[in-house]
C-alpha cells in the first residue's frame, strides 16, 4: 500500500504554454494569423531575443542615405535631387526598421499614401500594415491580401505598398528567423522550468511533517498548511509509520542547466547577430555612434542593408520617377553604413555635389557635434524651416551651405 503523501508544489515561477508540439504544429500550418501570434509570443517570452533584436534593428538609425543619378546629365541630376528630397522627407529610421523586420516575421508590408503636390505625385507618408492581413498564395507563392474569414486572396494594388520578404526560405516559401531558432528557444524555456525545479529540490531543505495514526483529516490538513507555509515548495506530510527515502541523482550539479541555457542563448545570438565583433567597425574608433553595431557581423549588416535598399528602390523610387518624369533609367538610392567620419564625409561630399543641402541638425546628429561647435556661413542661405521646405521641395538644385568651425 502506498503511503498517504500530500505534496505542495505549485509555485514554480517559469511557466510557459509554448510546448515543442505546439510550436511545430503552428509553424507547419498555413495559418498566418497563428504564425504571427506565435512569433510575437516567443519574442515576448524571451528577453534574450528582445535584446538581440534591439541590437540588430538599431542599424537603420546609423545608415546614411545616398543617391546615384542615372547619368551625369543635368536632367538626371535634377531627378536624383527630387527623389532624394522626397525619400529623406518620408522614409524615417522607423520605416527602415519595419522593412528590416521582414527577416524576423517572414515579410513586411508598408502602405504608401500619395497626393498631388505642385503638379507632382508625391508620397506624403508611409504607414505600417498588419502582417495578419497578408499571406502567400499556396499555388503561386505570391504575397497577397488575405481575408481569413472568407478564405479569399486578392492582389496587393500596384504602387500602393513597400514590400520586403525574408531572405530565409524553406520549400521556396519565406520563413522567419524566429522559426529557425525555435528549437533552441523552446529548449531554453523548458530548461528554465527544470532548473527552477532542480534548485527547489536540491537548493532548499525538505520539510517533512509526520502525523499520528489517530490524526483526523483536519489535523492532517492543519499540519500540511503549517509545513508548507514555511516558505519553500519542497514540503510534504506523511504518517509517522511511513518512511520515504530521498535518493540523490548521480549528477546534482546545477551547472548542467546553466550550460544548456547558455548553449541555446549562443545559438540564438549566432543566428540573429552572427559571429560577434567581426563587422569591421572599430569599437574605439572616432564614429562612436556605431559601437553597438560592432556586435553584428558584417555579412548580416550587408544583407539587411540590401533588403532595405531593394525594397525602397523597387516599390518607392520606381513609381515616384515614372509618375513624374519620362526618364527611362532610374536613379539608385543606396543606404550605407559609414565606419568612420571619413566615410561619412565622402558620402556627404557626393550629395553636396548634387545640390543636396544639409541643415545644422544633420551635422549635430551624424557627427556627434554640439550646437555651439560650429556655425553656418553668413554668405549662405539660412536653415530651411518646415514651411519653407515645403515651398521649395520641387525647386531647382539648392546650393550646399558651408560649415565653419568656430575658433576657440
Amino acid at each position: 500500500m502506498l503511503p498517504n503523501i500530500k505534496i505542495k508544489n505549485n509555485r514554480l515561477s517559469a511557466i510557459t504554454d509554448i510546448t515543442p508540439d505546439y510550436v511545430e504544429e503552428i509553424f507547419n500550418s498555413f495559418n498566418n494569423i497563428a504564425i504571427q501570434s506565435l512569433i510575437e509570443q516567443i519574442i515576448s517570452d524571451d528577453p534574450d531575443i528582445i535584446g538581440l533584436m534591439q541590437k540588430r534593428l538599431s542599424l537603420p538609425y546609423y545608415l546614411v542615405t545616398s543617391i546615384t543619378p542615372a547619368s551625369d546629365s543635368n536632367s538626371d541630376k535634377n531627378i536624383a535631387k527630387f527623389v532624394y528630397d522626397v525619400i529623406t522627407d518620408i522614409v524615417s529610421s522607423e520605416v527602415l526598421t519595419n522593412i528590416q523586420k521582414a527577416n524576423f516575421f517572414r515579410f513586411s508590408v508598408l502602405q504608401l499614401h500619395w497626393e498631388i503636390n505642385s503638379g507632382k505625385y508625391i508620397p506624403t507618408h508611409i504607414s505600417n500594415l498588419p502582417r495578419t492581413s497578408f499571406e502567400f498564395h499556396p499555388d503561386s507563392d505570391e504575397l497577397m491580401i488575405y481575408d481569413a474569414d472568407n478564405e479569399k486572396f486578392s492582389e496587393i494594388p500596384e504602387n500602393s505598398s513597400v514590400i520586403a520578404i525574408s531572405k530565409f526560405t524553406k520549400k521556396n516559401l519565406p520563413i522567419s528567423l524566429i522559426r529557425i531558432i525555435r528549437k533552441f528557444t523552446v529548449i531554453k524555456l523548458f530548461s528554465i522550468l527544470d532548473w527552477s525545479a532542480f534548485n527547489e529540490i536540491y537548493g532548499m531543505p525538505l520539510r517533512l511533517g509526520k502525523y499520528s495514526e489517530n490524526s483526523s483529516e483536519e489535523d492532517i490538513n492543519n499540519l500540511y498548511d503549517a509545513v508548507s507555509n514555511l516558505g519553500s515548495d519542497a514540503a510534504a506530510v506523511i504518517s509517522d509509520k511511513d518512511s520515504i527515502d530521498f535518493i540523490s541523482p548521480k549528477n546534482d550539479n546545477p551547472l548542467t542547466y546553466e550550460k544548456l541555457y547558455q548553449t541555446c542563448k549562443n545559438a540564438q545570438s549566432t543566428a540573429i547577430l552572427g559571429n560577434s565583433n567581426i563587422s569591421g567597425i572599430d569599437k574605439n574608433g572616432s564614429y562612436a555612434a556605431l559601437k553597438i553595431l560592432s556586435q553584428v557581423s558584417e555579412d548580416i549588416i550587408l544583407s539587411d542593408i540590401t533588403l532595405i535598399s531593394e525594397a525602397i528602390n523597387k516599390y518607392l523610387v520606381t513609381p515616384l520617377v515614372k509618375f513624374n518624369f519620362s526618364a527611362e533609367k532610374l536613379p539608385k538610392v543606396e543606404y550605407k553604413l559609414p565606419k568612420s567620419y571619413k566615410d561619412l564625409l565622402e558620402i556627404d561630399k557626393k550629395l553636396s555635389e548634387l545640390g543636396i543641402k544639409f541643415n545644422k541638425d544633420y551635422f549635430i546628429r551624424k557627427y556627434d557635434l554640439n550646437c555651439d561647435d560650429f556655425e553656418l556661413s553668413p554668405n549662405e542661405p539660412k536653415i530651411q524651416t518646415p514651411d519653407t521646405k515645403k515651398k521649395t521641395q520641387n525647386s531647382s538644385i539648392a546650393k550646399p551651405f558651408i560649415c565653419k568651425t568656430k575658433k576657440k
